[in-house]
């Protein structure tokens, strides 16, 4: 291929940037410094054509414009990417002009004074090379966050156009004596081929600049709106907290505990679940506001908060109801259950220690009402009533006590010997003889270690452990029974059913060593047996194999 037909093919290539980049211009968002680029590659479009009419135009245009369009093509792509940076300073204008000027007036002496096509050769590499290893240090010592693939192509584009533009200076200077016929000269055709495709390198790097800025831009807009709606969400969630918390004790307040009791009425309505509703009360509190005064009795009340915040469950409600009463609306447990946790409760605030101003309070204590929720209630504020019914009672019978609705159905009624006891219900029943005379002992077992337990005040130790053993011996002997019959009517899920046996056991025997040693709560150990054996297995664990027994 000879140089005049790798014009022609730089020409056209130079015609389909130009049309490429006009048309993003145009059409797409750009960013300033997009229309340096256009305008670049316009000037080279213009001199490859001045460059084609080489025999028909004077050499003031074909060679010194021509040329002169082409090193301004080189500035342009400088310029327009220091604008797209927004790192251009006013300084750099001065270095262009003062470039520009001096090639031009270089130029012209060594086309028209003093001709020398070897030397207009060298000078034009020499001046591209500064300017765009210029471009390729910025490129790469100011990347700003956008920085990718298109920068990187431009950066590599002008690398390789520098290395090039080397090896024609050299190629010049020592490999051609003479250059008399220079439009028809191989080694020259090379370069200009290679600089057609640097060309192509460089209009694709522009271009995929301009969409990846449009993406960065894209991206901080919607990180900027993602924080935006976060930093709202968290406003209307602390707006959310203030209405529905009380601000001295930290706990939901009256409105809150209006709209959860409806909540969780209407909740154990559909699902036939539970709903506890626990009414607590600081004995005596009025009095110790007169001695101590208000700001004690708000330090108490901060304390007891506190306390009860740590001691319940996270799915349990606490609300301040008002001065110094406490609602508490616990579900999914049951009512023996709820109170030996309350009664724990209880205790740990008579151990609770308050220093206000630099003095110790006196110990306080509290009276607690519990009721659950039946179904011949019809709302809410019935269970309500009962709860305080029963805190009423709690303070009628001594105070510093926790006091349950004797009406509840899974209760019974407490005698001067009998705290809590668990009830046995028809609806228990699988259908299978052994399994549900196990079943029926169980409940007569740990009855009867209850009531030795809350009785062993007057009655010694020694009447309580052989309980507890046969507590312990009916159960493992239950397991091992109950695996049996599982294992002969092929229950799918016996493994998991016997693990669940093995984690009971070996939880009864550490609990009972606990107890022996003193270091056991009676709340603990009745919800061991109220709720992990009891509700969770037998009531429900136990009920997923009613179908393959009975």
């Amino acid at each position: 291929m000879d140089m005049k037909t790798l014009v022609i093919v730089g020409v056209v290539m130079a015609l389909a940037g130009t049309f490429s980049m006009t048309t993003v211009f145009l059409t797409r968002r750009v960013y300033p410094g997009f229309g340096y680029w256009v305008l670049s590659i316009l000037c080279r479009t213009l001199g490859s054509l001045l460059f084609l009419q080489r025999d028909q135009l004077s050499l003031w245009l074909t060679i010194i414009l021509a040329n002169t369009l082409f090193l301004l093509d080189i500035m342009l792509v400088g310029r327009g990417m220091r604008v797209f940076r927004n790192q251009h300073r006013p300084i750099h204008s001065g270095i262009e002009a003062t470039a520009l000027l001096s090639f031009i007036a270089l130029f012209i002496w060594l086309t028209v004074i003093v001709p020398d096509i070897k030397m207009r050769i060298l000078l034009w590499c020499v001046y591209t090379t500064l300017l765009m290893s210029w471009t390729v240090f910025i490129l790469l010592t100011h990347r700003p966050a956008w920085f990718g693939s298109g920068d990187q192509f431009l950066a590599l584009a002008l690398i390789f156009l520098v290395f090039m533009t080397l090896i024609r200076a050299g190629y010049t200077q020592f490999f051609e004596d003479s250059l008399p016929n220079f439009m028809a000269a191989s080694g020259q055709a090379v370069f200009i081929l290679i600089n057609i495709g640097a060309t192509l390198l460089i209009i694709l790097g522009q271009i995929i600049m301009n969409a990846q800025r449009i993406e960065y831009d894209y991206r901080v807009v919607q990180q900027a709106l993602e924080q935006d709606i976060a930093k709202r969400k968290y406003l209307e969630t602390q707006l959310r907290e203030e209405a529905i918390r009380d601000p001295l004790t930290g706990l939901f307040n009256r409105r809150y505990l209006n709209e959860s009791l409806q909540r969780e009425f209407s909740r154990r309505q559909r699902s036939d679940g539970s709903l506890i509703i626990a009414m607590l009360d600081l004995d005596h509190f009025k009095r110790f506001n007169d001695h101590y005064g208000h700001e004690a009795g708000d330090a108490v009340l901060r304390a007891v908060s506190e306390l009860l915040q740590h001691s319940l469950r996270r799915e349990d409600i606490v609300c301040r109801y008002g001065g110094e009463e406490i609602t508490m609306i616990l579900s999914e447990t049951t009512l023996a259950v709820a109170a030996a946790r309350l009664d724990t409760v209880r205790h740990a605030l008579t151990s609770l220690r308050i220093r206000h101003q630099e003095q110790d309070l006196p110990p306080i204590t509290a009276s607690i009402g519990l009721a659950a929720a039946e179904p011949t209630d019809l709302t809410p504020d019935m269970v309500l009533a009962r709860a305080d019914a029963a805190l009423y009672r709690a303070k009628l019978n001594g105070r510093n006590r926790v006091e349950v609705n004797t009406t509840d159905f899974n209760i019974a009624k407490p005698s001067k010997t009998t705290f809590i006891r668990l009830i046995w219900r028809d609806c228990f029943l699988c259908g299978h003889a052994l399994i549900d005379q196990q079943h029926r002992q169980l409940f007569n077992d740990a009855n009867q270690l209850l009531d030795a337990i809350f009785a062993k005040e007057s009655k010694p130790m020694a009447d309580v452990n052989p309980l507890l053993d046969q507590l312990v011996h009916d159960l493992m002997q239950h397991f091992q029974d109950e695996e049996q019959v599982l294992m002969v009517v092929n229950y799918a899920e016996l493994g998991e059913h016997a693990a669940l046996h093995r984690a009971l056991i070996n939880q009864a025997i550490e609990l009972v060593a606990r107890f022996r040693a003193g270091n056991l709560a009676i709340g603990e150990l009745l919800e061991f047996l109220a709720q992990d054996v009891v509700v969770k297995h037998i009531l429900n664990e136990d009920r997923k194999f009613f179908g393959h027994v009975g």
